[in-house]
């Protein structure tokens, strides 16, 4: 089968595309805008739980808070319920 100019060029337009999607996927994540993430202290973990109950005592919006100490709202909200699952005491 033989394919004429214009079909082989959409053909080579359509691999390449594909392969572009491809190649982008292999990146890592920070060369695609994700942000690397820390482990935390427990003295980090526990003085953050303060922050965050402090605040949230205070009904100040979990979003606010999570922009500002760099954590997701939903960990502020889970912080905040005493569900984030490491012991007080320990």
């Amino acid at each position: 089968m033989k394919l004429t100019k214009n079909d082989r060029k959409a053909l080579l337009t359509t691999f390449v595309a594909v392969l572009e999607k491809l190649l982008d996927l292999e990146k890592p994540a920070l060369e695609r805008g994700g942000k690397k993430r820390s482990r935390r202290s427990r003295a980090d973990a526990a003085k953050l739980r303060e922050i965050v109950r402090a605040e949230r005592k205070n009904r100040r919006p979990a979003k606010l808070i999570a922009k500002e100490l760099g954590i997701t709202p939903a960990y502020v909200y889970m912080i905040a319920n005493g569900k984030n699952g490491a012991t007080e005491s320990a």
